[in-house]
């Protein structure tokens, strides 16, 4: 029986509260796609547009009700109908903050699928921002495609972080290792992973117990996404785990975090970037040098900004469950051993933007130097965000 077709649903506590406190009928939903065309962009049609398919099949394979449907704008509506509530609740509860989120709600197969449904796409958007940036400034696609790699995808949920990765990167010689404690969300991911061709293993575990590699025959890509909290306790746990991933600096590696921008998560961020910097990881974003972090211990956060990715689909839900945003933001990183800096030639660093993103000339921005310093300085261009590298003009 399909996930749709599944109609009687007890849901679990926590979203009967929430439906409680935040009623939602489905006469809602304004069930038309947005009629506005987003402004496309140059990799859409030849990478993005595909992706955004491969995510739609994955959910219509699992729909047998309206698999036969061939257009795609009336099994949206549908599944909004039959799945709105379901995500609004779980955005509502991620909004509060994810330690009051009962992970035990995305073991149920209905609750994975509207996950699947409403959280995939902003969250590929997230990845494919940060992975887009990092390569523009080093060039990654020309080493990459020299190298064996192997893309551990931790805490992978529904593979959003892989699923752009190698949207991005088509490697032909990549194989992906998919790790998730929930069943119904690897199934998930391993059908999106068909769409890109790689040879993909899942393994159902925590992440703490993922067998870190020892050969160096290949490169490691390790990617987190919204993954760390998971990890953090009990504190001897995560320290276990830190230290098996500092491990790998004497490897071919690279390190992709992806956090959620709020304030516990930026100063958590902060900190285990400082822990992978000290223990000898390169850091290649958003950090232009390599001492302590001069944020931490001040009010003052590091966050990234990344422009919305212009996915029609995504905007669509988003309209649906009431989310307004024209910018992402993100606790951010990338990292690499130093075998693979020093094969990406790093070129010399220049300053960061870490204050609020400027809109107009001689504005004051906040900026991360490359002697580890914070300065505030009138800023060229016309709009910049953080997490941008950028030009000090001399006053």
């Amino acid at each position: 029986m399909g996930i749709a077709e599944n109609r009687p649903f007890f849901l679990p506590n926590t979203l009967i509260l929430s439906r409680l406190l935040h009623p939602l009928h489905t006469n809602d939903w304004i069930l038309t796609l947005p009629t506005d065309k987003p402004k496309v962009e140059p990799a859409y049609k030849s990478k993005i547009e595909p992706a955004v398919t491969s995510w739609y099949q994955t959910l219509l394979s699992l729909d047998k009700k309206l698999r036969k449907n061939p257009v795609r704008t009336k099994v949206l509506r549908q599944w909004m109908a039959f799945y709105g509530n379901e995500i609004k609740d779980l955005r509502l509860i991620y909004t509060k903050g994810r330690d009051q989120l009962d992970f035990s709600l995305l073991q149920h197969a209905r609750t994975a699928f509207a996950y699947m449904l409403g959280f995939h796409l902003p969250n590929f958007a997230r990845v494919y921002r940060l992975i887009e940036r990092v390569e523009r400034t080093y060039g990654l696609q020309a080493y990459l495609e020299k190298q064996t790699c192997h893309l551990y995808d931790i805490g992978c949920g529904t593979g959003a972080f892989a699923h752009a990765f190698l949207t991005i990167f088509p490697l032909k010689k990549a194989r992906v290792s998919l790790l998730d404690p929930n069943r119904h969300l690897l199934k998930l991911a391993m059908d999106v992973m068909k769409s890109t061709g790689a040879e993909s293993k899942a393994i159902q575990c925590k992440a703490h117990e993922l067998r870190m590699p020892q050969g160096s025959e290949e490169t490691s890509l390790f990617l987190f996404g919204n993954v760390l909290n998971q990890i953090q306790n009990p504190e001897k746990r995560y320290t276990a785990f830190i230290d098996q991933l500092l491990m790998q600096v004497k490897r071919n590696a690279m390190v992709f975090i992806i956090e959620p921008a709020t304030e516990d998560s930026a100063i958590a961020m902060m900190r285990l970037r400082d822990q992978l910097v000290g223990g000898g990881f390169v850091p290649l974003y958003p950090c232009p040098h390599s001492m302590p972090c001069p944020l931490l211990g001040t009010r003052d956060r590091c966050y990234s900004d990344f422009p919305l990715l212009a996915i029609p689909e995504m905007k669509w839900l988003d309209e649906q469950t009431g989310v307004k945003r024209h910018v992402f933001s993100a606790a951010a990183y990338c990292f690499a051993s130093p075998s693979v800096a020093q094969a990406l030639q790093v070129v010399p660093a220049i300053p960061v933007l870490v204050g609020k993103p400027i809109v107009q000339d001689k504005k004051v921005g906040m900026l991360c130097t490359p002697a580890g310093t914070i300065e505030r300085k009138p800023l060229s261009g016309s709009k910049k965000m953080r997490g941008e590298k950028t030009i000090l003009i001399e006053v």
